[in-house]
This record gives C-alpha cells, sequence and structure tokens, in this order.
C-alpha cells in the first residue's frame, strides 16, 4: 500500500487566455528536494493537464524519468477550483492507505511531517492542519489529509466524480475565492466531526473539546528516517507557516543540497542536467 504526498499543477486556463499560474514551476526543484528528505517513504505524486509537455514543464518530465515524481494526466484545466481538487483523486486508489493534499508552492516541513505522524498514531480518518490566521476554515485545501482506507468505507461517494459533482453548490468554475475548501469543509468535514478527525490547530482555527485528537502543538520528536543534518540545522526557519504560500526557493534547494541527503540531491541534479 502506498502512502502519497499529492499536489495539483495546471497552466491552462481558457477565461486566461491559455496560461496561468506560471509561478508555480518555480518551486518544483524545492519540492522535489524537500519532499524526499522529509517525506521519503511517501510517493509525490502531481496531477497535471497538458502542461506537463510544455518547455517550462521540462524538470517535471526529468523528475518522473528519475523516478522521483509521478505525474499523472487528469484532464484540461476547465477552472482553478475544480483543478485544485485534483489533489483528492488517489482517495479512490485501491493501492493508497494515505493521502496527504499539499500546495506546490508551500514547502513541506519538519512540523508538518510530525504532526502527519501524530495523525496516522491516532486512528483517526481525516487531518486538519491550521498554522496561520487566516487558516479560518476547517479543512484548508493544501493542509489535509486522510486515512484513504477508512476514507473508502466511510465516505457515501463513491468516486472523484461523484463528489465533484456537487461543485454547482460550491461555484468550482470560479478561478479563485475558496470554493474547493468550501466543498470540503461542508461536505466532508460534517461526515467525520468530531470523532474521526485529528486537528492541528496552531493558529486560525480555535480548540475544540469535542474533538479528542485537536492539539496545538506537535510532541513527537522527527523520525528517524529523517538525517540528523536536517533537524540539527533546523530547516523549518525558512517556511514563515505551514501552507505559506511562496517561499525562498534557492535557500530551500541550498539547504537540502547542502545538508539533506546525498543520494537525494545525486539523483535530482543528474535530472536536472537531463532535463530537455
Amino acid at each position: 500500500m502506498k502512502k502519497v504526498a499529492s499536489y495539483a499543477l495546471f497552466g491552462n486556463r481558457p477565461d486566461a487566455g491559455g496560461t496561468t499560474r506560471d509561478f508555480y514551476w518555480e518551486f518544483i526543484p524545492a519540492l522535489v528536494r524537500s519532499h524526499h528528505n522529509l517525506f521519503p517513504d511517501w510517493e509525490l505524486r502531481i496531477h497535471v493537464d497538458s502542461t506537463k509537455n510544455e518547455s517550462r514543464s521540462k524538470y517535471l518530465r526529468a523528475y518522473e524519468k528519475a523516478g522521483l515524481l509521478v505525474a499523472k494526466y487528469i484532464e484540461e484545466n476547465k477552472s482553478t477550483c475544480r483543478s485544485m481538487l485534483w489533489r483528492l483523486l488517489p482517495l479512490w486508489d485501491e493501492d493508497v492507505s494515505y493521502v496527504m493534499c499539499r500546495d506546490i508552492d508551500a514547502s513541506p516541513t519538519l512540523k508538518d511531517r510530525i504532526a502527519t505522524e501524530e495523525f496516522i498514531n491516532s486512528g483517526c480518518t481525516l487531518h486538519c492542519l491550521n498554522d496561520n490566521p487566516a487558516h479560518c476554515v476547517p479543512m484548508m485545501g493544501g493542509l489535509v489529509s486522510f486515512n484513504a482506507m477508512k476514507f473508502r468505507s466511510l465516505a457515501p461517494w463513491r468516486s472523484w466524480d461523484e463528489l465533484i459533482s456537487l461543485g454547482s453548490r460550491y461555484n468550482l468554475d470560479n478561478p479563485s475565492g475558496g470554493p474547493d475548501q468550501n466543498l470540503q469543509s461542508h461536505e466532508i468535514y460534517p461526515h467525520l466531526y468530531p470523532h474521526d478527525i485529528c486537528c492541528h490547530r496552531f493558529s486560525g482555527m480555535p480548540m475544540e473539546k469535542d474533538i479528542k485528537h485537536c492539539y496545538n502543538s506537535v510532541t513527537l520528536p522527527p523520525p528517524e528516517d529523517i538525517i540528523k543534518s536536517v533537524v540539527l540545522n533546523n530547516f523549518d526557519v525558512l517556511i514563515p507557516h505551514l501552507g505559506c504560500a511562496g517561499y525562498p526557493v534557492h535557500k530551500v534547494v541550498e539547504f537540502f543540497d547542502t545538508y539533506g541527503r546525498k543520494e537525494v540531491t545525486a539523483a535530482v541534479i543528474k535530472a536536472e542536467t537531463q532535463a530537455e
């Protein structure tokens, strides 16, 4: 069974003349490094539209060829908010045990990994993270995780398409504004509240006594599969908060090329030199 870190990368958007969100591409070299250092036993899966075949996606294709990620074509981008929900697709894969949904422009962190381990230990179906005053909805689109096996047994939706069919209630055709988060918070969250949810509410949402696994900090030590140099040099100081949109890419790349796993750095750099 696989654990999947699930992302969405979309460029084609009809109302934007065919392209949009160019900034996502600059984060991919940093994401590949941070993922394989912080979540080494999780598959990195990026759901894409046809921009996978464009010149700006050459690193994406090179990393996939090197086995550093899976780039899975889904459909042409119909709207930004619908495309954000591509991240939920692995929930219905029978060979997937856990799914974490994250944003390409928000780096994984040590705190994220530790919180995810605490979620897995809780036995809950859903994990929700809030780490900024602006994180004021229960399910942030890029800060949720699932026990996929339990979700498949409990959810009323037999497929991703069935869940997305609710989109007209939430204006998923909008290019922005959080409809994807609203759909999750109003459809998925109530099915599991309060007894099947693990929350880490570092900031934004209040603590709730009715949720047994509701935490305002992490208590576990860093997992042993994260090498000591990454922990000792405190990677997280580079990232203001979980889900932070945008970070210094060059500093993250430099950090992991200096302190991260040498075999990861070697594989990533080799792939980059062969990108075309």
